[in-house]
């Protein structure tokens, strides 16, 4: 079964709840067998609940097929963040966070959260600055080395 819904004012529908995967395998299935029954599927109305119903969704489905780096679900937990306080008119702690996503169907530890809005305000700013100053893949090759070496029980 696959859920669609619909922006105010736009003329498209959008797949929701979790249907990206199960339209990507009917996709597929139709491809590989050219049968008709996975070409067309009835698909129920969701009036539309917002843009972080969307995102919460999108987070929850990535998140369980496994298809997000860290950076990219830190990304998505910062969004979710400025929407939810965008729309409360107030800062939340993480824990109403954590709450919150939970109520949209996305379960995630505070703890993730803290570490994930950790990295981006203050690791994903610097990493353009690291990188143009050289801090690439030989520097940390031969720096995991040295540490090694350094280590007598470990060589």
């Amino acid at each position: 079964m696959l859920f669609r819904s619909q922006r105010p004012g736009d003329d498209r529908y959008m797949i929701s709840d979790g249907g990206n995967t199960r339209l990507m395998i009917l996709n597929e299935l139709y491809q590989e067998t050219d049968d008709k029954q996975f070409y067309h599927q009835d698909c129920h109305f969701i009036p539309w609940q917002g843009e972080i119903n969307v995102l919460a969704g999108h987070l929850a489905e990535n998140d369980n097929r496994g298809q997000l780096s860290w950076i990219e679900r830190a990304r998505g937990i910062y969004e979710a963040k400025r929407m939810i306080e965008e729309d409360a008119g107030e800062t939340i702690s993480q824990r109403e966070l954590t709450k919150r996503l939970r109520a949209l169907g996305y379960t995630i530890s505070q703890s993730n959260i803290s570490k994930m809005l950790y990295s981006i305000e203050h690791f994903l700013p610097t990493l353009p600055l690291t990188l143009d100053a050289g801090m690439g893949r030989p520097q940390k090759t031969e720096e995991h080395t040295s540490e090694l070496q350094s280590q007598p029980d470990l060589v």
